[in-house]
């Protein structure tokens, strides 16, 4: 109590060490002193020599204390001759911890954190924390720092401390490392990235990434584990080829770490821990779902913290997966920075993406798109929520949720056809149609990319996509689109000019309508055959086959399909030289395509003015107008 006012040390000192020695004479007790972090108190705390050199005194010569210091790493006082406490403590470096004490230690961690929901799901969570014994190599700081993604999922306080640790302990490191020859500072940097578990280190794998031959990395690989560097294995499932790995986990782990940050501001250490922890596509996705929520739940008042964590997590689940679901979840991320504004972001996770998606059309359709946004170029407000379906087909499938992806994927299909994107509509079809395991759902898909094959020319892929659709209609009994199917086979024998087999196709389509009361298919149908008649120049059948087709059409309000018939009655009547009506016939159907945005129509009929001398579809236009 006398000396808590008290600013002189040497006072302090002079005062308490003798009560602490007569204390220690008259109970026969030694007094414990236990500190955390010892390297903090000896580099940032006591700073003054003659104290330190005082503390020593104190403890060699006065049995009165024992004390006993915890450090993440050696320092100054540990390894330096000239510091006054080196060579003065007994260095008890923590033994690497076996399976069962990792599993010990993270239940203990979360019976102390009240961890209720945790413990609960405990013995699901073994798998992964047998990765995670795996990943650090037993180490029980890397652990506990780990530990803190499982109790709390607070990856920025995670990271800070891995940040902390990386600091601290990189000048021992660097002491090591810095005598090395630079070929083989070279290879251990090398492997140290090397953490894939699809790029193991085995020989091959190291010379392609150095671009040297394999005689000189093997060369280099045996003195690096006769110099103690690394150890060599058999590689699992090849006992013919060997692996190597860096013998130091930690310091394995500190290479990967510091090179990493140079480059990129995520660990691998935390890269792999997401890795082994969502292993699963379907919790990944779960995950990501929650964080977006969280996003969209805080949208416009999000705390900075909330949306640096909710980052940093995305980032990393961005990293996990196959290539095609990391460039996913990269795009819908860029996409958001956009939207936001981030533009400095933005252009970072731009540069993750190309890796990811050359030789994807559909992808690289995409990232084109949106870096043209950026450049300057206009923002196609159609083609924005093109990508938010996509992103949420993404979403569907990977979450399990297969027949929703399917609608999803069949009706954004049908908006690629209409936009004549029909090479980005075939890739995408053929994605959608690879991840679709019933026949039912598989249908629409099929027909959508058939569309797209004809309409590019492709008649043979258009023709056997068809005759699939054709199967699975009819192993499922769908009547409808067995009709459909039909329908379009026709066609494509009608593009190859065989109007018999084009006929019989036609035909057979129009009965299954006509059986199941299909007025939309019939109709269809209807007109397609009249297209045949009018190839072969028979117009008295044609014509009456439109006919019917039209007074279907207006049965049912099918104003689309009211635009085809007319537009097609409309040759029919110019080559039976009743051009007033063919005329009538072709504003009639202008002014419906414009009311309803008929698009093709609107085209054919602008082609058709321009055949007519007219310029384009004010031809139509000034026609209506003298119809007044």
């Amino acid at each position: 109590n006398r000396l808590q006012e008290e600013n002189d040390d040497d006072i302090i000192i002079d005062t308490i060490l003798p009560k602490i020695t007569a204390w220690n004479k008259s109970t026969k007790k030694t007094l414990l002193i236990t500190i955390e972090n010892l390297d903090a108190l000896f580099t940032q705390q006591m700073k003054n020599i003659k104290s330190i050199h005082q503390l020593r005194s104190f403890l060699m010569d006065n049995p009165a204390a024992l004390f006993i210091g915890t450090s993440p790493v050696f320092f100054p006082g540990l390894n330096d001759i000239k510091h006054p406490l080196y060579d003065f403590f007994d260095v008890r470096v923590i033994s690497e911890l076996d399976e069962d004490q990792t599993f010990q230690l993270i239940r203990v961690n979360l019976e102390y954190d009240n961890c209720v929901d945790q413990i609960k799901i405990f013995d699901k969570l073994i798998p992964k924390i047998k990765a995670v014994h795996v990943m650090t190599g037993g180490n029980p700081r890397l652990i506990l720092l780990l530990y803190g993604l499982i109790a709390h999922d607070n990856i920025l306080d995670v990271k800070l401390q891995f940040e902390k640790l990386l600091d601290s302990i990189t000048p021992f490191y660097q002491d090591r490392i810095k005598d090395l020859p630079p070929q083989e500072r070279a290879l251990l940097e090398t492997m140290a990235l090397m953490r894939s578990k699809w790029e193991m280190r085995t020989p091959g794998n190291i010379a392609r990434k150095m671009r040297k031959s394999a005689r000189q990395i093997s060369s280099l690989l045996t003195r690096m584990v006769k110099s103690g560097y690394l150890l060599v294995g058999q590689t699992p499932g090849d006992k013919r080829s060997k692996v190597y790995r860096i013998k130091e986990g930690f310091f394995d782990l500190w290479l990967a770490m510091s090179l990493s940050r140079v480059h990129r501001n995520r660990f691998p250490i935390l890269a792999e821990y997401f890795e082994h922890w969502y292993s699963d596509k379907s919790e990944r996705e779960k995950k990501r779902t929650e964080l977006w929520e969280r996003i969209k739940a805080n949208s416009g008042k999000i705390a900075e913290q909330i949306q640096k964590e909710t980052d940093e997590l995305l980032g990393y689940l961005s990293d996990i997966g196959t290539k095609n679901e990391q460039a996913q979840s990269k795009i819908e991320i860029a996409l958001a920075k956009y939207r936001s504004g981030d533009n400095k972001h933005f252009s970072e996770v731009m540069n993750e993406i190309k890796p990811l998606v050359k030789g994807n059309v559909v992808f690289t359709w995409m990232t084109d798109k949106m870096e043209g946004w950026i450049s300057g170029d206009r923002e196609e407000a159609d083609i924005y929520q093109r990508f938010e379906t996509m992103i949420e087909y993404w979403r569907r499938y990977r979450s399990g949720d297969l027949e929703k992806a399917a609608q999803i994927a069949a009706d954004l299909g049908y908006d690629f056809s209409d936009d004549g994107l029909h090479r980005i509509n075939i890739t995408f079809m053929q994605d959608a149609l690879d991840q679709t395991h019933e026949d039912k759902q598989k249908l629409p898909i099929l027909l959508n990319m058939a569309k797209s094959q004809k309409i590019s020319g492709n008649y043979d892929q258009a023709h056997s996509t068809l005759e699939k659709a054709l199967t699975f209609s009819q192993e499922i009994g769908d009547k409808n689109g067995e009709s459909t199917t039909l329908n379009n086979i026709g066609q494509i024998y009608d593009a190859r000019s065989d109007y018999d087999t084009a006929l019989k196709y036609l035909e057979d389509s129009l009965k299954i309508s006509q059986e199941i009361g299909d007025k939309r298919g019939e109709g269809v149908t209807l007109n397609n055959i009249s297209q045949i008649f009018m190839a072969r120049s028979d117009y008295d059948t044609a014509l009456k086959y439109l006919e019917d087709s039209l007074k279907i059409r207006q049965e049912i309000g099918d104003k689309s399909g009211i635009c085809v018939t007319l537009y097609n009655l409309g040759h029919i009547y110019m080559v039976n030289n009743e051009h007033a009506k063919a005329f009538s016939n072709w504003v009639t159907v202008y002014k419906i395509a414009n009311k309803i945005g008929e698009d093709q129509v609107l085209q054919n009929l602008e082609s058709l003015a321009i055949k007519l001398g007219g310029k384009g579809l004010d031809f139509w236009e000034e026609l209506a107008a003298k119809e007044k």
